[in-house]
């Protein structure tokens, strides 16, 4: 199936700026998670902005049934832990997910941060 095709692509993808300690999970179905340990908001959204530029940009083939998928379209919700609030893991991913959903209500293939 082409979608389970593009989920593997995506996430070969986010692996591959897994460095300096950046780690990919995947979170849910079609969902993934992205940490950047001591990166600030701004350079996490641009990083998220790179991905999901790069992300668009790919084509993937499935040459057993001929299908071609082109601009995938990604959604990402950006947040940075608040040290001084001492948020729990799970405040930090509540408030990424919002983000995320807004970024699907807006119209997709975009990126949230937090402002």
């Amino acid at each position: 199936m082409l979608g389970d095709i593009a989920l593997k692509q995506v996430a070969k993808r986010l692996l591959d700026y897994c460095r300096e300690g950046v780690q990919a999970f995947r979170y849910g179905g079609e969902e993934f998670a992205l940490l950047l340990p001591k990166r600030r908001l701004n350079s996490a959204k641009r990083t998220a902005e790179t991905l999901r530029a790069a992300i668009d940009r790919m084509v993937i083939k499935d040459r057993r049934r001929g299908q071609t998928l082109d601009h995938i379209t990604v959604s990402m919700g950006v947040a940075e832990y608040d040290e001084h609030a001492r948020e729990s893991g799970a405040d930090l991913i509540y408030r990424a997910d919002q983000q995320l959903y807004k970024a699907k209500n807006l119209g997709r293939n975009r990126v949230m941060p937090i402002n």
